[in-house]
């Protein structure tokens, strides 16, 4: 048996780690978000790692071009210690990666086929619902989640999404771990031109009715006005009684997944 160790970034940023490799979900390392729109959007909470700290990185999956998802600032210090990995996103986010000084060599648009990133790692796109499905005229998705299969253990990495049918139909019928945003949307955010996730109540639904195993909240913890509290959930979850499936993870925290003979 060997483990594959899952350190939490902050927002919806997640570092894989197994003897097979070193995997990135949408890492946000830097301040960019208030830099570009002011103080509403200074981080809660610290930088867990420096870019430059990270190193002998495989891949990088990108869901969709929010600042807070692909950050050039924090893919441009990635790259310097980092510079024969591969990036996977929309099309829509190629000129950010040739901007953070990505080749098109590096660069792989996600497609909704299965690709291998390394021996025994399989990469998935699936559609993102971030308000809606939405593609390009050439039928390339701009905003996407990802199954990534690393020594047969299935992840799901949802990107900002709301419940879909059509997602639901694109994702596998066993999932090991996934990571789900819970930044509901409401009148108010909605004001702000905040674009928010999942309900509360959509995401323990949706786990339950997609199987997943044990899933990780994510996109609740960055900014104040876009926060979400655990209590919140929690509570929800007891009285749903379905917590057993949630496994919280505070940014910076590690924790390690068993991996069985499959």
């Amino acid at each position: 048996m060997n483990d594959i160790t899952i350190q939490a970034l902050g927002q919806s940023g997640f570092l894989l780690s197994s003897k097979t490799g070193r995997f990135l979900f949408d890492p946000y390392l830097s301040n960019i978000v208030a830099e570009k729109y002011g103080a509403d959007f200074e981080r809660l909470i610290p930088t867990p790692l420096k870019p430059e700290m990270i190193k002998n990185i495989d891949a990088i999956f990108i869901t969709h071009i929010h600042d807070d998802h692909c950050d050039v600032k924090t893919l441009s210090g990635l790259l310097k210690t980092n510079p024969h990995l591969k990036i996977y996103a929309p099309e829509i986010c190629l000129p950010t990666l040739l901007e953070a000084g990505f080749s098109k060599d590096q660069i792989a648009v996600a497609v909704e086929s299965e690709a291998e990133v390394k021996k025994d790692v399989k990469v998935r796109s699936v559609p993102a619902a971030h308000l809606q499905i939405e593609r390009s005229n050439a039928g390339s998705l701009n905003c996407v989640g990802y199954i990534l299969e690393i020594d047969g253990v299935v992840f799901y990495h949802s990107g900002d999404t709301m419940p879909h049918d059509e997602i639901s139909q694109a994702l596998p019928k066993s999932i090991d771990l996934a990571f789900l945003p819970i930044n509901e949307r409401n009148f108010f955010r909605d004001k702000r031109g905040i674009i928010g996730n999942l309900t509360l109540r959509e995401a323990l639904t949706w786990v339950e009715e997609l199987g997943i195993k044990k899933w990780i909240p994510m996109h609740w913890d960055m900014f104040k006005l876009n926060s979400v509290f655990p209590e919140e959930l929690n509570f929800l979850a007891k009285k749903m009684d379905v917590e057993n499936k949630i496994q919280w993870l505070t940014c910076g925290q590690v924790m390690a997944l068993e991996v069985k003979n499959r």
